[in-house]
């Protein structure tokens, strides 16, 4: 994201991008806004183009991204990306298997 483009609002946020020599281009396809406010968390299912001698084809990609809102607008923090559909599965089954091992009573504190 171009620093003139920076984004006010979290319905704002895209990981879309045209692209260039160091990064591919990718097209968002679904996004889920997990928090908002002076930090955004935000999950994107997205595609990303894929170059090789063989040709390009476009690759299915998830993402966790941790934006950071200064003087009125979002900034890009950190970036989780999980390239496969088997990675995602494995996270939902881990965190799912943690949430129910913890029953009702957990209060949140780590």
């Amino acid at each position: 994201m171009s620093e003139e483009a920076q984004p006010a609002t979290v319905e704002d946020l895209t990981i879309s991008r045209e692209g260039d020599d160091r990064m591919a281009p990718r097209r968002e396809l679904r996004k889920k806004v997990v928090t908002s406010g002076s930090w955004a968390t935000v999950l994107y299912e997205y595609d990303e183009l894929k170059r090789s001698k063989k040709g390009e084809e476009w690759v299915r990609k998830y993402s966790l991204v941790r934006y950071r809102k200064l003087k009125g607008s979002y900034r890009f923090q950190k970036e989780f990306a999980l390239s496969s559909r088997d990675h995602v599965a494995i996270v939902r089954d881990t965190f799912a298997e943690w949430l129910a091992a913890d029953g009702e009573d957990a209060g949140g504190e780590g």
